[in-house]
């Protein structure tokens, strides 16, 4: 994954960071936007049906934690204007090359009275 997001701009600041609020898979940042991204992985069965569906796995309460951990991060950094929460979803068929995803979640300024 952190390939992937270095391709798309973004430093990897830290992965698995556990923090008072939640457990984030991925914290990077890209400019003056900071990003939470949650990665969700599964399996598809060989005729394409889902056998998990990783956009429904994160809960709105997992969420709402994740927004949490994002905003008591974010002072840490002194330019960061904008905050993102990112649903990565990674589908595996077979020995075929995984089906990723990109679901942005929440999106919100820096310095505001947070989620």
């Amino acid at each position: 994954m952190a390939r992937e997001l270095t391709g798309r701009g973004w430093k990897v600041l830290e992965q698995r960071l556990r923090t008072r609020w939640a457990e984030v898979d991925v914290l990077a940042r890209r400019g003056t936007e900071l990003a939470i991204f949650e990665v969700k992985s599964g399996t598809r069965a060989a005729d394409g049906r889902t056998q998990f569906d990783p956009k429904r796995h994160l809960t709105r309460r997992q969420a709402a934690r994740l927004r949490r951990a994002l905003a008591g991060l974010a002072p840490s950094f002194d330019d960061v204007a904008c905050l993102r929460l990112v649903q990565v979803s990674v589908t595996w068929q077979g020995a075929a090359s995984p089906c990723v995803e990109w679901h942005l979640l929440w999106r919100g300024r820096a310095g505001r009275k947070g989620p």
